[in-house]
């Protein structure tokens, strides 16, 4: 796909990012800053919804950004569901924002939806075991297998509070493992197995900017 070149106010825009909460934000800075790429990165705050999150993702596609990656953490679906009145209110409407996306060309040509289930931390569970089957419902869950691995938030939070020193980054640290990956071997996320199939996306991020993430 050719890269759009834009500029607004005389400056060249990069990548727009939505994502919910401070892992993820944390984890694409040390993304960017290793592979040297321009993002925007946003909510700046975590816990917006997901209708608010699609929302803030259609408006970034009006500015000019090279293109917008949406990243999911399918638990808060699950958290808006279980708090609405309707049954499977919120996971229908999520699939309904990915078949606008995918049902418009334009749409479709501007925006990448990368869905992690149940959250974002199950990307660092790859690293360390790419072929797991087991199916985690939520992060606590999760996080039982990840202290296993001695894989600890608290390495992002020493960047966030530096914004320095980016060999404590847990992207780093994680670097080794990520060249060992097949990505043509991840799980795509699928509605129909939602509730019974943990899945990372965030591979789609090296395969849509073409970088190999085996260098």
């Amino acid at each position: 796909m050719a890269r759009r070149k834009n500029k607004r106010n005389g400056r060249e825009l990069g990548y727009f990012v939505v994502v919910e909460g401070d892992t993820e934000q944390w984890y694409l800075r040390l993304f960017q800053h290793y592979y040297n790429l321009k993002m925007t990165i946003e909510p700046k705050l975590s816990g917006n919804s997901i209708k608010q999150q699609f929302k803030n993702v259609i408006d970034a596609c009006g500015k000019g950004y090279k293109h917008v990656f949406w990243i999911v953490d399918f638990d808060t679906v699950n958290k808006e569901n279980r708090e609405a009145r309707s049954k499977n209110k919120s996971v229908n409407d999520f699939k309904s924002y990915c078949q606008k996306v995918l049902m418009n060309l334009d749409l479709k040509d501007k925006i990448t939806i990368i869905v992690n289930n149940p959250c974002f931390e199950y990307w660092y569970y790859l690293h360390k075991n790419q072929f797991v089957s087991k199916y985690y419902q939520t992060y606590s869950e999760l996080l039982v297998d990840l202290k296993k691995f001695q894989i600890d938030n608290r390495l992002f939070e020493q960047y966030s509070k530096s914004k320095r020193d980016y060999s404590t980054g847990l992207f780093t640290k994680l670097l080794p493992f990520l060249k060992q990956m097949d990505f043509e071997r991840l799980n795509h996320f699928d509605f129909d197995e939602c509730q019974s199939k943990s899945v990372s996306e965030m591979y789609k991020l090296w395969q849509f900017l073409g970088i190999d993430n085996k260098m």
